[in-house]
């Protein structure tokens, strides 16, 4: 393609693939030299999204805003802009635009959507920009986990307040534990459990909302461990932790009407005699 310059001093310099050629004002050729070549180059690449890539919480109004430009000065840009929910987007929604924005109209709460420009020059020359994502509406993080543990854990009380021994489980393990977290906005969720003793699970899933998952671990030192764990949605928005204390034993008063149930005789049969001398005898004063 050829380029016209204006110069001052021949009248016009015309550049092409045949060469260089300097044109008087009475457009007689005065100047022809060797054949050089004069190349193009494609658009910026699309950058600099707004709202920025993985945004969550995006109003419904949102306009979407990018920088563009090319790095040959004279070389005019327009843009096609491609947004829809799926992934990669294939929806042209706006071609041959000039402007570095575009406001998309119907957005849904809670929807996920992906947008991609393309950028082009008027030599036909043409540069994609990356994928981009945000959710529109408000996402808001799953709860705190329901933890429970081993079954002996609700049998025996600590009905004198005095603190847990720092004593071995009846066995090392492993034990169960059952996680449950609900998401208000029905996402699935992912769980991260910190068992106290330098380990973690990692995040694992995804699990339905109100899904009751299991998971065992087994402890190898003696101790009271603080179990928690935390859940996130999706969109990688966490949510608090939820906790359980592990005693692994109890210096506790009875039940006496618990007495006769099998995971309570389980758990009685556990404890070392030292504990055991505590639990007797049982008085009137301490039944339900």
């Amino acid at each position: 393609m050829n380029k016209i310059i204006p110069i001052s001093m021949v009248g016009i310099l015309v550049l092409s693939g045949l060469g260089v050629t300097a044109i008087n004002s009475n457009n007689s050729t005065i100047i022809t030299n060797k054949i050089v070549t004069m190349d193009n180059h494609p658009p910026n690449e699309p950058s600099n999204p707004h709202p920025p890539n993985g945004a969550i919480n995006v109003s419904i109004d949102i306009v979407l805003c990018w920088t563009g430009g090319d790095p040959d000065p004279s070389d005019n840009v327009t843009y096609d802009v491609y947004f829809g929910v799926d992934l990669p987007p294939n929806n042209l929604v706006s071609n041959n635009q000039t402007e570095t924005c575009y406001a998309p109209t119907e957005l849904e709460l809670n929807k996920t959507y992906f947008w991609q420009i393309v950028a082009w020059d008027n030599h036909g020359a043409s540069t994609s920009g990356p994928c981009w994502s945000f959710v529109a509406g408000i996402n808001h993080p799953p709860g705190a986990p329901i933890i429970k543990g081993p079954s002996c854990t609700p049998i025996i009380k600590n009905f004198l307040g005095a603190k847990p021994l720092s004593r071995p489980l009846p066995k090392p393990g492993p034990y169960n534990f059952t996680f449950k977290a609900t998401d208000p906005d029905g996402d699935d969720v992912y769980y991260f459990i910190d068992w106290g003793d330098g380990t973690t699970s990692g995040w694992f899933g995804p699990y339905l909302s109100g899904e009751e998952v299991t998971q065992s671990h087994t402890w190898s030192v003696k101790g009271t461990y603080l179990v928690r764990a935390k859940a996130k949605d999706i969109y990688n928005q966490e949510g608090p932790w939820g906790t359980i204390q592990i005693p692994f034993h109890w210096r506790s008063v009875l039940i006496i009407n618990l007495f006769f149930q099998s995971d309570f005789i389980k758990c009685f049969l556990s404890l070392p005699l030292d504990d055991i001398e505590h639990l007797l005898p049982i008085s009137k004063d301490i039944l339900l």
